[in-house]
């Protein structure tokens, strides 16, 4: 029986032998799904992005779905870096790597507009949402966008980036919104670090972003406290 490596909320990473693992999604998740994913990480490989390489997207005996890719470390960036600024400087550097390259991933405009619409938002503020989505500069670069400290292995001395469902071409500002948002929910010291480094390179104006994603964010189920939040950002849509 393979060794389950890791656990996550859409699928589990399970040891598929010497040099590469199964990413085995969870019952439910379509082969579409499924496929659009891997594509996005090839494209990111193929880019020349640190990525593990794809090898080929599978159905297992239990009816899931799972792509088969090149084993990476199972230790991310936090269990590798000697302190929280080393961290955010790494993380800052394989950030902006990304906004760097030259790939077709879906617009990041037409998935905000998708998810603002399945959102939670009272019909005056959707139209609000979508109003600022509209004023807002769509940019042309690749987001990661589910940029965060979980989806970054490595060793120290090489990192790969994992998780590719969320990637679309965008603007660099809403990609470094997003993970800002995250790091705030979850370590508010941390996220300051992070926004000072992006607001050393001229990125003072991430935040208006903030209420679109914040809407977006609330489709999912999260903690009270964290709705809470969330919240208080969607109101300054208003």
């Amino acid at each position: 029986m393979f060794e389950v490596l890791a656990q996550g909320a859409t699928a589990e990473i399970i040891d598929w032998g010497s040099d590469r693992v199964l990413k085995r999604f969870y019952s439910g998740f379509t082969r579409q799904r499924v496929m659009d994913e891997a594509a996005r990480q090839r494209t990111a490989f193929d880019a020349g992005l640190p990525v593990p390489e794809l090898v080929e997207v599978i159905q297992t005996d239990n009816d899931c779905w799972g792509i088969v890719m090149e084993k990476a470390p199972q230790t991310n960036i936090i269990d590798v870096c000697s302190s929280q600024s080393q961290m955010l400087d790494f993380m800052v550097m394989l950030q902006r790597r990304i906004h760097n390259v030259d790939v077709l991933f879906p617009t990041m405009r037409a998935k905000l507009e998708t998810s603002l619409f399945q959102s939670k938002l009272p019909l005056d503020n959707m139209s609000l949402a979508l109003r600022k989505l509209q004023e807002i500069p769509v940019g042309q670069s690749a987001c990661h966008f589910d940029f965060k400290t979980s989806h970054i292995l490595g060793d120290g001395r090489q990192w790969w980036i994992v998780d590719w469902a969320e990637a679309v071409v965008g603007h660099p500002r809403a990609d470094v919104c997003r993970t800002w948002m995250m790091l705030e929910l979850w370590k508010p010291d941390t996220a300051e670090m992070y926004r000072q480094r992006w607001s050393d390179l001229g990125y003072d104006d991430f935040e208006d972003w903030l209420p679109i994603l914040a809407a977006i964010r609330l489709l999912e189920s999260r903690p009270a406290m964290e709705n809470i939040k969330l919240r208080s950002w969607v109101r300054t849509l208003i």
